[in-house]
């Protein structure tokens, strides 16, 4: 027999996933308190991105994890108070079976895996530390970046950074970041070359805090090869130093590249503006930072009929132009 109350129900469970995607995150957190039908419609969004801090709970570890683990795509290396902390992630990553975006932060992760390199007393450092050409341990930190198909990751000085790129097998999206206060980490244009030699199959690449000079000596290498160097269709670049060296590094990958951003520092300079991209395939631009000067010095010079054929959109930020900014036009 026919149930109207059946059917009404059914039909505002099948508007649940409208209604959770369109509102803040805590209706979802609402719902999931709610009953034990509303948890079950509210799981897949309520647990997409986890946040490390927020799963030292034994609710969570005995229970939460187990039951909604498989709904986890993010995971997010926010705050860890020891090595117990993600010595739980490992055992729990298991039931992550959707994982594909990892965010370290150096709080909630370098730092406490420096801690263990230098007492080599905490389990979490010594299941990265492995002999080269070890199998590893299954359980090990190589087994939770696996299969990530992207990596956000604030440099640190102790070079962890290193050892999760090497563990990547999947990865098309790689964020560099400085650290959480601003500081630069200045890296040797090698490692440039070891970043695309471990992850061939890299799609996008941005990097917070590059140097332009590091981005030309890599160019400049005959180290680097052809087979090092991925098929990149997007750049990001926040940097420092002179545009020209800079473009020089984006050139690398002209028959690839479709989008490319660029964020000029106060210590962005366009002294010797490039007359000749060479980007055939670049389809937009996106310009934004501190130095206005070498904002408008870069984009005038930019012919984009010869050297960016197939420019369809460039995107400025007025107030990087200073007070000049109405004057400024830009005619594709």
């Amino acid at each position: 027999a026919f149930d109207p109350q059946q059917a009404d129900r059914r039909a505002l469970f099948s508007l649940v996933p409208v209604l959770i995607s369109s509102k803040l995150p805590i209706l979802t957190r609402a719902l999931f308190r709610l009953s034990r039908s509303w948890s079950a419609a509210a799981a897949p969004y309520r647990f997409k991105a986890i946040k490390v801090f927020n799963t030292f709970a034994l609710v969570f570890r005995q229970r939460i994890a187990i039951r909604y683990g498989k709904f986890v795509e993010t995971l997010h290396f926010d705050q860890a108070d020891d090595d117990s902390d993600l010595q739980a992630i490992l055992l729990l990553s298991p039931f992550f079976t959707r994982l594909s975006k990892i965010i370290l932060t150096n709080a909630g992760f370098s730092d406490i895996l420096s801690k263990g390199r230098r007492t080599k007393e905490q389990l979490a450092w010594l299941m990265f530390d492995e002999d080269e050409g070890d199998i590893g341990d299954p359980m090990g930190w190589p087994s939770l970046f696996t299969n990530i198909t992207t990596l956000d990751l604030e440099l640190d000085y102790h070079m962890h950074f290193i050892e999760v790129i090497r563990s990547t097998r999947c990865l098309r999206r790689l964020h560099l970041r400085g650290g959480a206060k601003g500081t630069r980490v200045d890296l040797h244009e090698a490692f440039v070359g070891f970043v695309f030699e471990a992850v061939p199959g890299l799609d996008t690449f941005e990097w917070q805090g590059a140097k332009a000079s590091t981005l030309q000596a890599f160019r400049s290498t005959e180290s680097r090869g052809l087979a090092a160097r991925p098929r990149l269709r997007h750049l990001s670049l926040e940097f420092e130093g002179e545009v020209q060296d800079v473009m020089g590094f984006v050139a690398l990958f002209a028959t690839s590249l479709e989008s490319l951003a660029l964020e000029f520092t106060k210590d962005s300079t366009a002294q010797h503006v490039p007359t000749d991209c060479g980007l055939p395939n670049l389809k937009s631009i996106n310009i934004k930072g501190d130095n206005g000067d070498a904002l408008r010095s870069f984009i005038v010079s930019i012919d984009h009929t010869t050297s960016c054929p197939a420019l369809e959109r460039v995107v400025l930020h007025p107030k990087d132009l200073s007070n000049d900014a109405d004057g400024f036009r830009w005619h594709p």
